[in-house]
Parts: C-alpha cells; structure tokens; sequence
C-alpha cells in the first residue's frame, strides 16, 4: 500500500498563515471617562485612578501627598498616584479638583 498520495493531499490541505499587521497608535483614539461616560481624546484623559485604575477626566481628587503613595520611578524621578473621587475617604480636602496637580489623601495614608 502506498501512503505517499495520503501525505501530498495532507499538505495541499494546510491553510497557511500570514503575521497580522500591527496597528499605528495615534493621540486621536478615544477613551470613555469613568466619571462622565463621555468619551474624550488621550490627551484630555488627566488622571489614571490608583484605587479603581479607570481613566478620568473629571471627578479628580488630586494626588495624594501622603508617605505610602510616594514612589520612584526607574529613571528615580519620585512619582506619586492620583485619585478619583470616589476611591478617597469623604473629608474637606479630598473635594473635587481641576487637575492632578492639587493634593490630596487616600485611604491607606490616613490609616498611616
């Protein structure tokens, strides 16, 4: 018996596959913040929360000045995280911000 027509009709069956292109990353993507739902350029995106890790560009507590929530980066520039306000515990410095760039403090630092 011969078994070399099974092997050639094998091979002329197997689909091959070609590499996807990779996609081209631009600033112009939009991206839904999580205190609105209006969805919102990168660029206008302010703060990535630490507590919830969802993207805002509204509802901003600030960063939190506290000693656990401060960090270096690889580079050893000193990073701190910023939070929503939704992930702060309710006290009068943790109103609602502009920017990043006022402070504020999370949970973990008040208990500290």
């Amino acid at each position: 018996m011969c078994f070399t027509k099974k092997i050639k009709r094998e091979q002329k069956r197997i689909k091959r596959i070609h590499p996807q292109p990779k996609p081209s990353f631009t600033t112009d993507e939009m991206i839904r913040c999580s205190g609105c739902y209006q969805k919102f350029k990168l660029d206008q995106i302010k703060i990535n929360c630490a507590g919830c890790d969802q993207f805002f560009h509204c509802k901003i507590a600030g960063t939190c000045n506290g000693l656990k929530c401060n960090s270096l980066t690889n580079r050893g520039i000193p990073h701190k995280l910023s939070w929503c306000i939704r992930c702060v515990p309710n006290i009068p410095e943790n109103k609602e911000k502009m920017t990043r760039d006022e402070s504020c403090i999370c949970n973990e630092c008040l208990k500290y």
